[in-house]
């Protein structure tokens, strides 16, 4: 059991570590982020933005270890609510995409009902 949950972890700080040197680097290349962060090697790897995103986690983990955990909380805290931040736009579209789809069905049934009335 110990081994399944050290493997989700190392995945989900893999992919942490991906998408965050990507994302930063995706900004660079955008100019929305410094350009430092748009520097990458020959093979495509963006060293600084690598970098960067690597002590940011390294110093949001080391920060479990400072005084009682709160500053853990509220790390924890603020990704969960941007999590559901992210996630809210694709909620209510889908909502809308569920309305209109009730209503266009609605209106199809009405107008072979009525036609069917007709003949």
């Amino acid at each position: 059991m110990n081994t399944v949950i050290l493997s989700s972890v190392i995945s989900a700080g893999n992919h942490a570590l991906f998408a965050g040197t990507r994302v930063l680097y995706g900004l660079a290349v955008a100019s929305h982020a410094p350009p430092i962060f748009a520097w990458t090697t020959r093979g495509g790897v963006p060293l600084p933005a690598l970098f960067l995103t690597s002590s940011i986690s390294a110093l949001c983990f080391g920060s479990s270890f400072i005084g009682n955990g709160q500053l853990w909380a509220w790390l924890q805290n603020l990704v969960g609510v941007s999590n559901q931040v992210r996630s809210f736009p694709f909620v209510l579209l889908r909502a809308v995409q569920c309305i209109v789809a009730s209503c266009s069905r609605v209106v199809i049934l009405t107008r072979v009902y009525s036609a069917r009335r007709v003949s």
